[in-house]
């Protein structure tokens, strides 16, 4: 660790025509005390740093950073969250916009096997939240980890090649699985970091198909068309369209809209930014 003497040190060392002999001797002299000082401190210093450096091997840096980079990545596909934590949003309180049950925080048709498998707790759909409770969540359902793959490119080049030339880093698909059920996940950097089930239009109503730019809406947004039907964490997709949460259990149900679970939609509203491209295709028939 090298330090500089300042300028003002130097220039005290320079000799002094202003002052007596004796007094440029002592300024001298206590200059000189002081560097040999600084300079003895920095070799105890660089003695320090070749210490803990010979404690670690010499590609310690890069398997620090391979590590953290392994550890990053892993805990994106989980995420906790407290109930005490909702308080303020349209999930509980008195401004609440739903009831607060597993079935709606997570859906009917992933609920069930969130608590049993990632939090072992058996629950009912209709059952409520507690008060303090934290939940592990994953951000890939399990169930989708097989029918995704990791890389928007191969997912693209393979099922929607129509897509492939798309260079945005934040995606979201929409598509429905060979199951019957549709899906929604969203590409970061065109790595896979959500996947859940979703609800999309009825067939009577039908699905606006192509590629558009999301915009975030209202947190507590209300249909004007549907008899004041909450809409929470709205995002825009076009005109009357949105992404929102609301109840469900993947069946289409929704008037034009995409049904997102409650947890997923909250994160989706919190985390991407404006301008993130979706694609809506293949929506009545199965593609993946």
């Amino acid at each position: 660790m090298k330090r500089i003497i300042p300028a003002v040190m130097l220039w005290i060392i320079s000799p002094l025509s202003s002052c007596d002999s004796q007094n440029t001797n002592n300024l001298q002299k206590w200059n000189k005390e002081k560097i040999i000082n600084v300079l003895s401190e920095e070799k105890e210093d660089e003695k320090e740093v070749k210490e803990i450096t010979a404690k670690f091997p010499a590609n310690t840096e890069e398997k620090i950073a391979k590590h953290s980079s392994i550890e990053n990545s892993n805990n994106i596909e989980d995420f906790i969250i407290n109930s005490n934590d909702l308080e303020w949003t349209p999930f509980f309180g008195k401004t609440r916009m739903i009831t607060p049950s597993y079935g709606n925080l997570l859906w009917h048709s992933q609920s069930t096997t969130i608590m049993m498998d990632m939090n072992n707790k058996k629950i009912e759909n209709n059952d409520c939240i507690s008060e303090n409770e934290s939940i592990t969540i994953p951000l890939i359902y399990p169930e989708l980890k097989s029918n995704f793959p990791d890389d928007l490119w191969d997912f693209l080049n393979k099922f929607l090649p129509e897509y492939k030339n798309e260079t945005g880093n934040d995606i979201i698909i929409v598509t429905q699985c060979k199951n019957g059920k549709n899906a929604l996940w969203y590409y970061k950097n065109w790595k896979l970091k959500l996947a859940t089930y979703v609800s999309i239009w009825t067939k009577h109503r039908a699905t606006i198909k192509g590629k558009y730019s999301l915009k975030h809406d209202q947190i507590r947004r209300r249909s004007r068309r549907y008899h004041n039907s909450a809409m929470p964490y709205s995002i825009l997709i076009k005109w009357w369209y949105y992404l929102h949460q609301w109840r469900s259990n993947w069946k289409p149900q929704s008037h034009w809209c995409v049904r997102v679970p409650w947890l997923y939609q909250k994160w989706l509203y919190e985390n991407i930014p404006d301008w993130t491209v979706i694609i809506l295709d293949w929506l009545y028939k199965p593609t993946i």
